[in-house]
């Protein structure tokens, strides 16, 4: 097993107070934590820097929701587990973006703190196939 702070996790989202929010739930846990504030600057990131272990990725963003957005993602890092967050409870298609691994995990605002932790973790440390 890796140890988690060999993982880099990106989180994604135009709320500032929400990007807080998300790194203070992960910041107990030796993560390498990295925010952006749109789709686009979370794609540019992966092109410059390389891969992470989890993205966190809002799902209602100006310009790119979160689906847009780990559509690109997954070629760029194909091997990122994804987690969608969302306020909104019903998504267009959801089970097919989670049955094509568009996505990994959705997550429903307001976030319960050790669902976040839990989905990092299995992210950095994914089971064996």
């Amino acid at each position: 097993m890796i140890s988690e702070s060999n993982h880099k996790i990106l989180v994604i989202d135009d709320d500032p107070l929400q990007l807080l929010l998300i790194e203070n739930i992960l910041s107990g846990n030796d993560f390498q934590i990295i925010s952006q504030n749109s789709g686009q600057q979370g794609l540019n990131l992966l092109k410059e820097n390389g891969p992470v272990s989890v993205i966190f990725s809002d799902f209602q963003m100006p310009e790119m929701n979160g689906l847009e957005f780990f559509k690109t993602a997954k070629i760029i890092s194909p091997n990122s587990y994804r987690v969608l967050v969302s306020a909104e409870h019903y998504i267009d298609n959801l089970a097919t973006h989670t049955a094509e691994e568009t996505i990994h995990c959705f997550l429903k605002k307001p976030l319960i703190f050790g669902d976040v932790v839990k989905q990092a973790k299995v992210g950095c440390n994914p089971p064996l196939k």
